[in-house]
């Protein structure tokens, strides 16, 4: 569906409900950001952000008004009032229900800075237990960031400028910004910011266009995540980020443009003193096989192989039960596992390094039975009792809608208590029944789904228990850039036609992500 249509179709739902569209006027939020956002308000050079909102606005066919304010204004006016949006929204979890995310505008790096001559900088990059307290500016996302740091304290300070001017001072031991940012701060307010070096990396975070969710935004979303992506396809784009590369380069900044996306800085903390790393992996035909002598093949074992060379680290795949994984990641600092699902109940349980497939799970059960397809899984009757395997995060997920649960060791275990009516139903994924099915060919024929298929997508995750966050933005860097290099989209490419030609298992990639069913083009 083209962008004009789906305006037409925006303006008329707007006035089914009488909603006032009749202007078709957004309205952009902005605060002064160097690069981003220029203070002055200037037409010819309004700033990377600002420019980029606009482009997208126009491409939907809106007109719109710019109002420059402080940036706590500009957050909360972005999340609460409806026809408006702004194009540095950080995006993060606690953020996560109170936007609709249109698009990102730029990666920017989280860095801890302290003084060249402290004790951060004589003990192991990102490590805890020297941190003393950590500077940020008042109801910034980085203040939650910090705290994952277990500092003594965090001190929140009314602006950047106090924030680094404390730090200089020896009023506080560290401060956790941006490489970015910290260059901005030590150019306008001619800071001696050669006396900071960078002791620990966190997560990047990403800036977003954004707008509130509020009713009156819903149908919105679709029409500008269309105007988004085309003009992000445009030259006016590319021509945007060049120019904004060579800002940020004029202000200290070193900035790298992939994949239609602007990522700053370049900071690496050295790899002396990384901790060291355990890698657990659960056997999974096609991603994860043993070769015998403790050899492992398949796609998951080369993209993580690759991203620990990138990474600089040094760390061997290790063939681990799924229930001993999680035993380990639940208690454990520093240990990576690669098929971990991403589930609500465990997202502040794990760091989430890269994403790796998606996956189609629902309920089976069998075809001779009288039970009835169910139109969704909160909908199967109490006293059904579904199989799954130890530990896997299904089983939470039945519990918390009141549904019984027989856990069994293995996967081919759960699948025969179906067949043995030891169980109702099994709650896999098809990829997974398609594999049993290949050395038990009546299985197929027995089985038949009783719940509609739902995506479950599946990442390489480390634990958070006191793991290293130097070592966690490292990995999560050496993720990205391994999935757009050359080298792994060829093997990626290859792996992908082995599947579909050689095993009949049809996939295919998107983004960087192996979606394991077919897609449009060869249903």
């Amino acid at each position: 569906m083209n962008t004009r249509w789906l305006s037409v179709l925006c303006v008329l739902w707007l006035a089914a409900y009488g909603q006032p569209v009749a202007a078709k006027t957004l309205t952009i939020y902005t605060s002064p950001t160097p690069v981003l956002s220029d203070a002055s308000g200037s037409p010819d050079n309004p700033g990377f952000a600002v420019e980029l909102v606009q482009g997208i606005i126009s491409t939907a066919g809106f007109e719109h008004r710019l109002i420059n304010q402080p940036g706590a204004r500009t957050l909360r006016d972005t999340q609460h009032k409806a026809l408006a949006l702004s194009g540095l929204i950080a995006r993060t979890p606690e953020r996560e229900d109170a936007f609709y995310w249109i698009t990102p505008v730029l990666e920017n790096q989280v860095v801890l800075y302290a003084l060249k001559n402290s004790i951060l900088t004589s003990t192991a990059p990102g490590s805890t237990k020297d941190f003393d307290n950590i500077a940020v500016v008042r109801n910034d996302f980085r203040a939650r960031r910090a705290r994952s740091l277990n500092p003594a304290s965090v001190v929140e300070l009314n602006n950047w400028k106090q924030a680094v001017s404390a730090v200089l001072k020896g009023r506080v031991q560290s401060v956790l910004y941006s490489p970015a940012g910290l260059s901005s701060q030590c150019q306008q307010h001619q800071l001696a910011c050669e006396e900071l070096v960078p002791v620990a990396q966190l997560p990047s975070y990403y800036l977003y266009l954004a707008m509130a969710k509020v009713p009156k935004n819903a149908a919105l979303l679709p029409v500008l995540k269309q105007a988004a992506q085309d003009y992000k396809e445009s030259p006016a784009y590319q021509q945007l980020m060049y120019r904004a590369k060579v800002a940020f380069a004029q202000h200290g900044v070193t900035s790298v443009i992939s994949d239609k996306l602007l990522t700053l800085g370049n900071v690496q903390i050295p790899v002396q003193g990384m901790p060291n790393l355990w890698v657990l992996a659960d056997q999974l035909p096609y991603f994860v096989q043993s070769q015998g002598n403790k050899q492992l093949s398949g796609y998951t074992v080369e993209l993580v192989r690759q991203i620990l060379q990138h990474a600089g680290v040094e760390a061997p795949i290790l063939l681990t039960p799924w229930p001993r994984i999680l035993r380990e990641m639940q208690f454990k600092p520093n240990v990576m596992t690669v098929a971990m699902a991403r589930t609500p109940q465990r997202e502040e349980q794990y760091h989430w390094i890269t994403p790796v497939t998606r996956t189609q799970h629902a309920l089976f059960g069998l075809a001779s039975s009288h039970t009835p397809v169910i139109p969704e899984l909160n909908k199967v009757p109490k006293q059904a009792l579904v199989a799954v395997r130890e530990g896997d995060f299904r089983a939470a997920a039945l519990r918390e809608l009141g549904i019984a649960v027989r856990t069994y060791s293995s996967w081919e275990e759960a699948v025969q208590a179906v067949i043995d009516q030891q169980a109702d139903y099994v709650y896999s994924s098809r990829p997974r029944l398609a594999v049993l099915c290949k050395t038990n060919s009546d299985l197929c024929n027995r089985l038949q789904l009783k719940v509609p298929a739902t995506i479950v997508t599946t990442y390489i995750a480390l634990s958070k228990n006191n793991s290293d966050p130097a070592l966690v933005a490292r990995l999560t860097q050496a993720a990205r850039q391994v999935k757009q290099s050359e080298e792994f989209q060829q093997h990626a490419a290859r792996w992908r036609k082995q599947m579909t030609l050689l095993h009949n298992v049809p996939v295919h990639m998107e983004q960087g992500v192996v979606n394991l069913w077919p897609s449009k083009d060869t249903e």
